[in-house]
């Protein structure tokens, strides 16, 4: 997963398929125990985006990726 992977539609459409039912669920549930209501967050490396749809849930998160493919998606 070198190089151009991450940057055209088809691998990224790979990568979100086959990261489906990965997540950081438990890790942002601990997280929220110590932020206030709707910080203000900044993701880097959003990726498919799992991670920032759960922050956004009760935090003003800005998500970053070095992947247009992956901000577009």
């Amino acid at each position: 997963m070198e190089g151009e992977y991450y940057h055209t539609k088809e691998s990224v459409e790979e990568y979100v398929n086959l990261a489906k039912d990965v997540s950081g669920k438990q890790l942002i549930d601990k997280l929220n125990d110590y932020l206030e209501d709707d910080s203000a967050l900044l993701e880097i490396g959003s990726g498919p985006g799992t991670d920032w749809k759960l922050l956004s849930d009760k935090h003003s998160v800005v998500g970053s990726d070095n992947s247009a493919e992956f901000l577009a998606h």
